[in-house]
């Protein structure tokens, strides 16, 4: 009876983490790993791990695993890149920075500061939001240029397709023109050969003189 508790229990647990994972806001790691912001590389290592182990396909029947433990390993490499997680932290710091200034605070407060206790909604969770709207607009601005940029390349690329289909046509004109070179040639002949003939009827014809009237 205790195992078969204790199972439901891992299972309903396991349910609770990929529905958390699953319904984070994607574009902030530390939201789907649940790590805090000033945690080292070991403790985001240590996080992953628990988590992981939690949720892994091998382990977990449901088809939303795989999806969650992509999200949870995504959010870990995120965390552990230093570039990627320096950009990251400049993108909460300003949030926080906006947040403060809303408050009338002073940028350089320490987030134990009796002033950011008791607001509602918390202070943690107005940086949290703002962080999310800065993420949200960065994001939106990226997509608009990749689209900008497809579309210049699309454009690049039909120029280069219409450049190569008229040297391709101005070849195939080329190749004609060479090949009937001999037709225009047997054709040229018989037209002169012709005119020249039509000019010796017209002098024999021209010498007779005028018809004499009766």
């Amino acid at each position: 009876m205790e195992k078969k508790l204790s199972r439901e229990k891992i299972l309903f647990f396991q349910e609770l983490e990929m529905d958390r994972i699953l319904s984070a806001f994607k574009l902030n790691p530390y939201d789907i790993l649940e790590c805090p912001m000033e945690a080292d590389e070991k403790q985001i290592t240590k996080i992953y791990r628990k988590k992981s182990l939690l949720i892994h396909p091998d382990k977990v029947k449901d088809p939303r695993a795989e999806h969650a433990f992509s999200l949870l390993k995504q959010a870990s490499l995120h965390l552990q890149d230093e570039k990627k997680r320096n950009a990251l932290d400049e993108v909460v710091m300003s949030a926080r920075v906006v947040c403060l200034k809303e408050l009338g605070l002073p940028a350089n407060i320490d987030g134990d500061d009796e002033r950011l206790r008791g607001l509602i909604p918390s202070f943690e969770e107005r940086v949290r939001k703002g962080t999310k709207e800065m993420m949200i607009d960065d994001e939106v601005r990226r997509r608009r240029a990749v689209r900008i940029q497809h579309a210049a390349e699309g454009e690049e690329q039909r120029k280069r397709e219409d450049a190569e289909n008229e040297r391709k046509r101005k070849v195939e004109e080329k190749e004609q023109w060479e090949n009937n070179r001999q037709d225009r040639i047997d054709n040229w002949r018989q037209f002169q050969k012709g005119g020249s003939s039509g000019k010796s009827k017209k002098k024999k014809i021209n010498a007779k003189g005028p018809p004499l009237l009766g």
